[in-house]
């Protein structure tokens, strides 16, 4: 009697946590409202069946429901841990889904940041070994040039005297520089100086363009007096410019390159640069140069040549014949004397 009240009990206090849960369809649904009426209906079968008074039977089935009770306890823990298990890997990965999709850029952003403007290459319109020195711009190549340079310089040694070293460009170590503009275009030439690797010397061409005409105008020299080159050398370096008033190296933009195998002096305020076999085609902008018709140069004596002429030569030359005229007027003298002694003594007679 004890039992089958305090059965009651649980199931009366079963049913109000389900209806607090806002729910009486949930009840069947609750593992404790189940737990307590198979209780009850087995405790029903257990008194049905002592009623003689033997309690043995009770007692055996309540140890069973207690048994069952553990296993269907156990069960439900498992059951609940099961499923928290399952929502949280679930949760993780969705979590890893939601990390992998910010981190993971789109094809739009990636090809956008991949895409790079196209780099221009601008066509070689002419070998190295014809024209070594070549200076490209947005169009081309707008200078073509080769020529060989010595240069005589005259620098202050320690002991306070001055002092002459002739120094050859070395061709084969020059890199060209440059822009190209009009009616101004700059070829620079520049190579390194010996054991002095952070150090350069260059020589820098300034070009105009003047009425379909091309010529160098200007020359500009930055000379390292390194030990090797220069022994001795109280200054550091040599920076002169010739100044722009030359016209070298003159030939026709339009279809004309500039061709001379003589040498050409000019001077700075310390060095003399000697350039020859000079080839130049200047303010270029065809895709060809091998049609462009050569413009010699025309050698011109200047006064300085005039005093390294061979004099002895000239006289060599002028004397005999200035002799030879000499003899012929006073021949010419002494037979017109004669010939007018002639016609005096005939008219007399």
């Amino acid at each position: 009697m004890k039992l089958q009240f305090l059965y009651g009990i649980l199931l009366t206090i079963a049913i109000i946590q389900a209806e607090g849960a806002g729910s009486t369809s949930n009840v069947v649904d609750n593992p404790n409202v189940r737990i307590v009426v198979r209780k009850e209906s087995r405790g029903n079968e257990g008194r049905s069946l002592n009623d003689n008074g033997d309690h043995s039977i009770d007692e055996e089935f309540n140890q069973t429901f207690e048994n069952d009770d553990l296993r269907e306890e156990d069960s439900n823990k498992d059951n609940n841990s099961t499923s928290i298990s399952e929502q949280t890997s679930k949760r993780s990965s969705t979590e890893t889904t939601m990390l992998s999709t910010k981190q993971t850029p789109s094809t739009k952003e990636t090809s956008s940041t991949k895409e790079t403007p196209p780099i221009k290459t601008l066509p070689t319109i002419a070998s190295p070994e014809e024209y070594p020195y070549q200076v490209k711009g947005e169009n081309g190549t707008c200078i073509l040039s080769k020529m060989t340079i010595s240069l005589n310089v005259t620098y202050n040694n320690t002991n306070l005297e001055n002092s002459n070293e002739i120094l050859s460009i070395p061709t084969h170590e020059i890199t060209t520089d440059g822009y190209c503009s009009e009616p101004v275009s700059v070829m620079q030439l520049t190579w390194p100086v010996p054991f002095l690797e952070e150090k350069t010397n260059n020589i820098t061409f300034y070009l105009k363009k003047a009425n379909s005409t091309f010529s160098v105008f200007e020359i500009l020299l930055l000379i390292h007096l390194d030990e090797w080159n220069f022994p001795n050398a109280l200054d550091a370096d040599i920076l002169q410019t010739t100044g722009p008033n030359l016209t070298l190296f003159a030939a026709s933009t339009i279809n004309g390159k500039y061709i001379c195998n003589n040498e050409t002096k000019v001077k700075t305020e310390t060095v003399e640069i000697s350039i020859t076999d000079v080839i130049l085609i200047a303010f270029n902008t065809d895709n060809d140069v091998s049609s462009r018709s050569e413009e010699n140069c025309v050698p011109k004596l200047n006064i300085a040549e005039l005093s390294n002429f061979d004099i002895e030569s000239i006289g060599l030359i002028t004397i005999p014949i200035a002799a030879i005229l000499m003899i012929c007027t006073i021949a010419c003298i002494i037979w017109l004397q004669k010939r007018n002694s002639c016609l005096h003594s005939e008219y007399k007679k």
